[in-house]
C-alpha cells in the first residue's frame, strides 16, 4: 500500500528555513575543525541555492495565473492594485533569481578553494 502524505508548500517553506538557520548556528564550529565538512557544506548550499532559483519562477507563474484567474483579489483595493502587487513581487522573484544564481557561482568558487585547503591540510605533517 502506497501512502502518500501531501505536506503544504508554506511548511516545506518553514522547514527549510529552519534548517538553515539551525546550520548557521552550527557552522562557526564545524569551519573551524572540519575543513572537509565545511566543503560539503558549500556544495550541499550551491545545489539549494540553483533550487532556490528554479522554485521562483514557479511561483512567480502561480500568481500570474491566480491574478488573471481572479484567485487572487486585494479587499477593498482596486485590480490595478492587485496587478501592481503581483507585479512587485515578479520583479522581486526574477532579482531574487538573479541572486540565488550568483550566491551558487560564488559558493562553487568556495567549494573549490576549499578542497584545496583540505588538500593542502592533509600534505602538512601534523
Amino acid at each position: 500500500m502506497n501512502l502518500v502524505v501531501s505536506v503544504p508548500p508554506s511548511l516545506l517553506a518553514a522547514q527549510a528555513r529552519s534548517a538553515t538557520r539551525r546550520l548557521a548556528g552550527t557552522l562557526e564550529a564545524t569551519a573551524r575543525s572540519e575543513p572537509e565538512e565545511l566543503s560539503r557544506v558549500v556544495a550541499a548550499l550551491r545545489l539549494l541555492a540553483d533550487d532556490v532559483a528554479e522554485v521562483l519562477p514557479a511561483l512567480q507563474r502561480l500568481l500570474e495565473d491566480g491574478l488573471l484567474g481572479g484567485r487572487i483579489e486585494r479587499r477593498g483595493h482596486p485590480v490595478g492594485a492587485a496587478v501592481d502587487a503581483v507585479t512587485a513581487v515578479g520583479h522581486a522573484l526574477g532579482q531574487a533569481r538573479a541572486d540565488a544564481r550568483s550566491i551558487a557561482d560564488g559558493l562553487a568558487s568556495a567549494g573549490v578553494v576549499l578542497q584545496g585547503l583540505a588538500a593542502a591540510a592533509e600534505e602538512q605533517p601534523g
